[in-house]
C-alpha cells in the first residue's frame, strides 16, 4: 500500500535526526584528529602521517554518504514517468501514464547514487502489476558480482556479503530510505548477471507533479 506522505516525512525525519546527530559527534572528534595530524607534520616526515590522514578522509567521505538522510525533506505526489526517468528508463510504452508516486526527490536521487555505487551500472525495465493497490515493478540489470546464485532480500545484508563491512552503511541507508516509501527490494545475482528488482506502490492520479 502507498504511504502517505505524512508517514514518509515522519521516518524521513527520524532518520535525518539519527544521521545528523552521528555525523556532529564523529565530525568533532575528526576535527581534533586531523588538527593533531596537521601539527604533528610540522615536526615528522609527512609520508609517517599519510596513512592516518587518508583514514581520516574515508570517515569524513562516508560521513558524506549520511547526508542523504540528514537533509531536509519535503516529499510530493509525482507521475511515476518522472521516477522512471531517474532509473533511465523508457516508460513511453507502458501504460504508466497517470501513475502517481510519492517521493522526495533530493532523498531518491541520492538514493540511486548509493544504489549505484553498490551494484554498478545497469540496464532497467519496468512494468506494472496488479491493481488497487497496483505496484511498479523495476529491475535494474548489472554484472554478477560471483558465479554462484544467492539472493539477498535487503541492501545491508548484500552489502555485508559482496561489499565487505565498509559497504553496510551504504546498504543501511539504501533500506532506511527504502523502507520509508514503503518499497521493497529483491536482489538475485547468478553466474551470468546481478537482477535487483524494486516493487513500488503506486496510485490512481491525473495531471503533472507537484511542485
Amino acid at each position: 500500500m502507498a504511504r502517505s506522505n505524512d508517514s514518509i516525512n515522519d521516518d524521513l525525519f527520524l532518520c535525518g535526526r539519527m544521521a545528523r546527530s552521528l555525523a556532529h559527534i564523529v565530525r568533532g572528534d575528526l576535527a581534533v584528529i586531523q588538527n593533531d595530524l596537521t601539527y604533528l607534520g610540522t615536526i615528522v616526515p609527512p609520508d609517517e602521517i599519510e596513512r592516518s590522514k587518508n583514514r581520516c578522509a574515508r570517515a569524513s567521505a562516508t560521513l558524506q554518504k549520511l547526508s542523504i538522510l540528514a537533509d531536509n525533506h519535503s516529499t510530493s505526489v509525482c507521475g511515476s514517468e518522472e521516477l522512471l526517468e531517474l532509473f533511465r528508463v523508457d516508460s513511453s510504452a507502458r501504460g504508466l501514464s497517470g501513475r502517481m508516486v510519492t517521493l522526495d526527490r533530493g532523498s531518491i536521487r541520492g538514493w540511486i547514487e548509493i544504489v549505484e555505487q553498490l551494484i554498478g551500472p545497469w540496464r532497467a525495465s519496468a512494468s506494472l502489476h496488479g491493481e488497487r493497490p497496483a505496484l511498479l515493478v523495476i529491475q535494474l540489470t548489472s554484472g554478477a558480482l560471483r558465479t554462484e546464485s544467492v539472493d539477498y532480500s535487503s541492501w545491508h545484508a548484500f552489502a555485508a556479503a559482496e561489499r565487505g563491512e565498509r559497504g553496510v552503511l551504504e546498504g543501511c541507508v539504501a533500506d532506511l530510505v527504502m523502507r520509508s516509501y514503503g518499497w521493497s527490494v529483491h536482489l538475485r545475482n547468478d553466474s551470468s548477471r546481478m537482477v535487483t528488482t524494486l516493487c513500488v506502490p503506486i496510485s490512481e492520479g491525473g495531471g503533472r507533479c507537484e511542485r
